[in-house]
């Protein structure tokens, strides 16, 4: 956890045998509801920010 309260997850590109592979989907899982990123693996500026807002 940072200190704004949010969480960092680093992860790397793979071949396609890899759920990291060029073009999957990027999104969270949290508490069983999925939060979609709107990009792609590769796709992706530097740092992508997914705001999770749980009842």
């Amino acid at each position: 956890m940072n200190t704004d309260g949010g969480f960092g997850i680093d992860f790397y590109a793979a071949g396609e045998d890899c759920a990291n592979r060029i073009g999957a989907v990027i999104g969270v899982l949290v508490d069983g509801q999925y939060f979609p990123s709107g990009y792609t693996v590769g796709s992706q500026p530097q740092l992508v920010v997914i705001n999770v807002a749980l009842p």
